[in-house]
């Protein structure tokens, strides 16, 4: 066969079949031929026996989402269209604190178990004889789940929220006022509240259990030093560590929340310190202010000595990372990541933030909520005093080479009109939810951080 009759058998087909395909679109959009029925005919016409050996399903899929009255939409290759599954308000209320709760649950299963039964086939007059059967049965087991926790600020109430069914539970109905500190410890089950006494001169400090299976009318617990100024919880959540005021200074010492034991770590005769535990130890940062230059030193658990890691740095705040072999610096609101072996500082560019509003991602990345503009110069002054606020993007640093990775934008991920200064960021343990405090109004906040991470993989 010639090329040329080739070409014309050819040319033959494909315009037969744009004619019936073209037929077919026509009469389905009318209301006539069903398009499931398509490729049914082109079935009967191919020469190939196939029912779609051109394509011809993918246009009809397109021509679905064009066609009135069709319900059916495309996928946008960009942040996930459904944008409030990624970013939630938990309540109105504010919030003293925010963390994560490792809940046991009931749950059911069926099971295949062998029982003994009486052998149905032998008659009732003679001697029982048993065999053993397989039957399917339910058994109930109990499993761990992650559930996000908060505190009512105003009242002092605990409240539970399980994205697992979207149902929100008070665990307790103690009413504290002036709740302005919380601290879930024991990896959720227990809680620290620092409100101010009725005299508004004092904070309490009460270590409480929290209850699981009914609301609480009234907590149980201990009274910790009412001199304590700061807190940093251990690694396993299952210590925490305090700074508390003395005449001559101030000391550090350690509660273990299994034992209800205590011990002294630190003393110095400074007071304004920020501790921040790592698996390193726990350094110890001066309170920062943009006039007065910061320092930060380890107190070493282990060694029981107390060394300097770096310093004078104007308005200095820190991040350790869970190693403690990293800490983010910032020196206003300009970053670095420090290497505390080796002594080597990264700058990070194009991110203007604080530590307080970032959070460590292992020990290769950190997530962190800020902006690219260029900021006031008397920070962190003027956001603790509340005379400035950050309007957030989430950004990624890769901690490797101090890289920035915009992640998304408040509008990419909530579509009502929301503008978030995040504080007090945490990550689950599986990395997959992470919650925060809008410190304009301390409403406490939820995202699916796992969503957001794997759509930015996709889109690199």
């Amino acid at each position: 066969m010639s090329k040329k009759i080739l070409y014309i058998i050819t040319a033959f087909v494909i315009t037969l079949i744009l004619i019936v395909g073209g037929w077919f679109v026509y009469s389905a959009s009318k209301g006539g031929t069903p398009l499931s029925d398509i490729s049914k005919a082109f079935e009967k016409v191919s020469p190939f026996g196939e029912s779609d050996p051109f394509g011809v399903q993918k246009v009809l899929d397109t021509v679905k989402g064009v066609i009135p009255g069709n319900t059916n939409t495309t996928t946008e290759t960009s942040i996930p269209e459904n944008k409030e599954q990624l970013l939630f308000k938990l309540s109105d209320e504010r919030s003293s604190g925010i963390g994560f709760a490792d809940v046991l649950v009931p749950r059911t299963r069926e099971v295949l178990k062998k029982i003994s039964i009486d052998d149905p086939r032998v008659a009732s007059s003679s001697k029982p004889r048993k065999i053993i059967i397989t039957a399917t049965s339910t058994e109930t087991y109990y499993a761990t789940t992650t559930r996000t926790r908060y505190v009512e600020q105003g009242s002092g109430h605990i409240y539970e929220h399980d994205f697992a069914s979207s149902s929100t539970r008070k665990l307790t109905n103690t009413t504290i006022p002036k709740t302005q500190e919380a601290y879930f410890l024991d990896n959720g089950s227990r809680v620290l509240l620092r409100y101010l006494d009725a005299s508004n001169r004092q904070v309490e400090n009460f270590l409480a259990t929290i209850p699981n299976s009914s609301v609480a009318d009234t907590l149980s617990g201990t009274f910790l030093s009412n001199k304590i100024t700061d807190i940093s919880v251990s690694p396993s959540t299952t210590e925490l560590f305090y700074i508390a005021k003395t005449s001559t200074g101030s000391i550090g010492n350690i509660y273990n929340l299994k034992t209800n034991t205590e011990r002294r770590v630190f003393s110095s005769t400074f007071s304004e310190w920020l501790p921040d535990w790592s698996n390193n130890g726990i350094y110890m940062t001066t309170k920062p202010s943009s006039s007065v230059q910061g320092y930060v030193y380890l107190q070493s658990l282990i060694k029981n000595t107390f060394t300097r890691t770096t310093g004078n740095l104007l308005g200095l705040t820190t991040l350790a990372s869970p190693s403690g072999k990293k800490i983010l610096l910032a020196e206003g609101s300009s970053l670095s990541i420090l290497d505390t072996e080796s002594g080597i500082l990264l700058a990070v560019s194009n991110l203007r933030t604080l530590p307080e509003k970032c959070v460590w991602l292992g020990e290769i990345e950190l997530l962190c909520f800020g902006s690219e503009a260029a900021l006031g110069s008397n920070l962190p002054d003027s956001w603790y005093q509340g005379r400035f606020y950050f309007d957030d993007t989430l950004y990624s640093i890769l901690v490797s080479d101090a890289s920035v990775v915009k992640v998304a934008t408040m509008p990419e991920m909530y579509t009502k009109d929301i503008v978030i200064d995040a504080v007090r960021p945490k990550l689950s343990k599986d990395n997959k939810s992470l919650v925060f405090l809008n410190k304009i109004d301390m409403s406490p906040w939820y995202m699916n951080i796992g969503v957001i991470l794997d759509f930015v993989e996709l889109r690199e």
